[in-house]
């Protein structure tokens, strides 16, 4: 276990007891989180003759996904040995129950619905139960900081190349193989990532939680503030992906919206490798309060960016500053929850962070409806300065929090 706040190599974060193999198979698992949502759209497609049919299983698994924090509770409750290894198999077993309808020519679009609905509900938390292993692996701000920068850098990159995979397997043998390759993904991953001995030694580490109907993350004094304003200030940066795609058609180069925003992931890539460099001084409030400045300025800028090579300059430097956003939140989280519910802690951060870019994805729309993509990038703007109020305000709380738990036993 590494206790240093010295900034250590990726090399040796994956040298740490058990880290390779549970990494490796929990990127497993989230490759097939990033192949599923296109792969399970094509293969409905196909079997309906419905992109609706499709659109409304997609809409279910997402809506079901949500059940997210409940299973991260499980999770932290009766280890991630049995969960995991459980859930990962009735999600793949459910992913493979959609190839089989579509081999058997099922038309029924209800049940392609249910089913679909089904896997959603069943997905196991992966992201968060292998944070919460780095977590017993890693002690240290700096140490933490830097081994999430690298996690976050990865699933960026697996939800870039799935995509891509998906398509390789529709050309190859149709989207039907790439059902089975996304529930073989994890089913291999998941069983994998629950025999790993990192996994032992965390579900050993970590006693069970607090009982009752109540208990969870939210009772934690200031874990609630935390989440409040990674929701508030997600929202606002929802918008930039409905609004850079009107900005592009507009343009009349709808194509070129795809590489505004890989400007913006490959700045959210190099942020977080420089903010895990080193521990930053200050306190959480300061940092998440610098960090939305950045965001409120680039939002700003892009409302007002001449053309898209311009855009997607000013977007770069927005996804720097975002990705930090929530590294600083998982950080923050590890220190506000005790150790046995932090899969369940940094469930809840994704969650707020996912459901905040959902809400502003669906305002963005209206707002270009109405104004266009500047409207939509100034109400961005607007939404990031309430956060930036949300978090000067109950920063303090927040802080009083953080500094509390740092005094009381892990």
């Amino acid at each position: 276990m590494h206790n240093s706040d010295e900034v250590v190599p990726y090399r040796a974060l994956l040298r740490l007891p058990g880290a390779m193999r549970a990494f490796a198979a929990s990127s497993l698992c989230r490759l097939s989180y990033s192949t599923v949502g296109l792969a399970q759209l094509y293969v409905i497609e196909r079997a309906t003759g419905s992109f609706g049919v499709a659109g409304l299983a997609s809409a279910a698994f997402g809506v079901c996904a949500l059940s997210a924090p409940l299973k991260s509770r499980l999770v932290d409750r009766y280890g991630q040995r049995r969960l995991i290894a459980v859930l990962g198999a009735a999600y793949g077993a459910s992913l493979l129950a959609l190839a089989v309808l579509a081999i058997a020519d099922v038309r029924n679009g209800v049940i392609y619905v249910t089913v679909a609905g089904l896997a959603g509900l069943l997905a196991p938390p992966l992201g968060p139960a292998m944070r919460a292993v780095w977590a017993t692996l890693s002690e240290g701000v700096a140490t933490r900081q830097r081994v999430y920068s690298f996690d976050l850098a990865v699933e960026d990159t697996l939800f870039t190349v799935g995509p891509l995979v998906v398509g390789g397997l529709v050309v190859l043998h149709g989207p039907t193989l790439a059902v089975v390759v996304t529930a073989g993904l994890m089913l291999v991953g998941s069983q994998s990532l629950a025999r790993s001995p990192a996994v032992k030694a965390h579900d050993e580490r970590a006693p069970t939680w607090q009982k009752g109907p109540r208990s969870g993350p939210l009772r934690s004094p200031g874990f609630a503030v935390l989440v409040g304003i990674v929701l508030v200030l997600s929202s606002g940066c929802g918008v930039v992906d409905v609004a850079v795609a009107a900005r592009a058609l507009r343009a009349g180069t709808p194509a070129a919206a795809g590489y505004v925003l890989a400007a913006l992931a490959l700045g959210s890539v190099i942020g977080g490798q420089l903010w895990a460099r080193r521990a930053r001084a200050g306190t959480i409030s300061t940092q998440l309060a610098v960090l939305s400045v950045v965001l409120i300025v680039s939002l700003a800028g892009a409302a007002e960016a001449p053309d898209l090579a311009v855009l997607a300059v000013v977007l770069a430097v927005f996804g720097a500053a975002l990705t930090p956003v929530l590294i600083v939140a998982y950080v923050a989280a590890d220190r506000l929850v005790p150790r046995a519910g932090r899969t369940e802690a940094s469930t809840w951060v994704n969650t707020a962070f996912n459901a905040g870019n959902a809400l502003g994805l669906a305002v963005a729309g209206l707002a270009v409806d109405r104004d266009g993509p500047t409207g939509s990038f100034f109400l961005g703007t607007a939404v990031a300065v309430i956060a930036l109020i949300v978090i000067v305000t109950l920063g303090r709380r927040l802080d009083r929090s953080l500094s509390h738990q740092a005094s009381s036993p892990d």
